[in-house]
């Protein structure tokens, strides 16, 4: 469990880092690409929604990757130990 929180902790950090000028440049390549014309306002406005979406991103997709892996845990567990219980009551009910 610890190597799989510290693999996720490594995926985030490495997102955290490349995803904000990466992306950034290759969107404003391909709109250059594309015969548009890059002014200061779009480019500003662009940056704005991008740091937006990638804190979002980032902050919230890490928890929600350890929560669906706490969920199948937890399922796991209730399935080896509560599952039983049950198929023992319905045998014995019919």
């Amino acid at each position: 469990m610890l190597r799989k929180a510290s693999a996720l902790r490594a995926v985030y950090l490495s997102l955290y880092i490349s995803s904000a000028r990466l992306v950034t440049y290759f969107v404003f390549l391909s709109y250059i690409y594309q015969n548009n014309p890059l002014t200061a306002d779009k480019v500003f406005f662009v940056l704005t929604i991008f740091n937006i979406i990638r804190q979002l991103m980032i902050s919230y997709f890490p928890t929600a990757a350890a929560a669906i892996g706490e969920l199948f845990v937890s399922m796991n567990r209730i399935e080896v130990s509560i599952f039983p219980i049950f198929l023992l009551a319905f045998r014995r009910s019919s």
